[in-house]
């Protein structure tokens, strides 16, 4: 009798030990869920790092005796070229011209360079062909040389989009341009060509000199 009271007290308290395990397993799960939840991490959002550099400014201007390819400043990207260079730049390196010729006479090569993204502009000017004669003269008591212009000769400068003519012309005129563009850029070589007036035969005996000057203009 003792024992089935035992298996009956038994047998009573088992559902309650079930219903409590259900509750606990029920808590261990909620609590793996929420822990899963705050190990997926959000990843951060993405980081850039900007570089930077620049490109020096290239812009040269030569007169060559010859119209093959000249070779430029070295392009070394350490500082700005900015350069101009004359064969015939003065009265002792000047080119001769025929004066027994009435036609075009060439006398140099204009070439260009530049990486500006507007372009450049050449204009020429040139003053005419003097023959001057320097003497010593006192002045106030000083001696001074003084020089005097005894005849000149006209001329016209073509080649480029424009001539110059020593006799009407007063300020210089368009004579090449580079367009706006990308890159470094060559200009077209321009045929320098000087032709005499007509009466030369006229004009005293002596030497002559005259510049033609090309004016270079970053836009």
């Amino acid at each position: 009798e003792q024992l089935k009271r035992n298996l009956h007290r038994s047998s009573k308290g088992a559902p309650k030990r079930k219903e409590k395990m259900k509750k606990t397993i029920a808590i261990l799960l909620v609590l793996v869920i929420g822990m899963v939840g705050v190990w997926a991490a959000t990843a951060p959002a993405d980081v850039s790092l900007f570089v930077k550099t620049s490109v020096y400014a290239i812009n040269e201007m030569k007169i060559t005796a010859a119209a093959t390819p000249t070779s430029w400043t070295t392009n070394a990207q350490t500082a700005e070229i900015s350069a101009s260079s004359s064969v015939y730049d003065s009265a002792l390196t000047a080119n001769s011209v025929n004066t027994s010729s009435t036609t075009a006479q060439t006398v140099g090569y204009l070439q260009t360079r530049t990486n500006n993204r507007l372009g450049i502009e050449v204009k020429v000017q040139a003053s005419k062909l003097k023959y001057n004669i320097t003497t010593t003269q006192d002045v106030d008591g000083t001696p001074t040389e003084v020089t005097t212009t005894v005849d000149s000769i006209d001329y016209t400068v073509t080649g480029g989009v424009n001539s110059y003519n020593t006799a009407s012309n007063t300020t210089a005129v368009s004579y090449m341009t580079i367009a706006a563009g990308t890159g470094l850029r060559l200009g077209d070589v321009k045929t320098v060509q000087v032709t005499l007036e007509s009466n030369v035969a006229n004009k005293t005996a002596g030497d002559y000199v005259g510049d033609i000057t090309f004016n270079y203009t970053v836009n």
